[in-house]
């Protein structure tokens, strides 16, 4: 028996490679959906509040008036 004739051993694998899903060709990029809902929800929360802040101040301000307005008067 030749040492050619030997079949070479398998290695043993280092880590396995799970095959891709291919409907999430970003799995890896992405770390998981809760990362990509937080941003959304962050952004969702960024534009409402840019939407809203002008009428929350006009508010504030409307309400400052009427009490300046009760004080003069008193």
């Amino acid at each position: 028996m030749n040492v050619h004739d030997i079949p070479p051993a398998k290695s043993p694998r280092r880590h396995s490679k799970r095959t891709r899903d291919p409907s999430r060709p970003f799995s890896r990029l992405i770390a998981g959906s809760t990362v990509v809902e937080a941003i959304g929800v962050l952004s969702i929360l960024t534009i409402v509040g840019s939407v809203m802040g002008p009428a929350v101040h006009q508010q504030v301000r409307d309400a400052e008036r009427k009490s300046e307005a009760k004080t003069a008067a008193t």
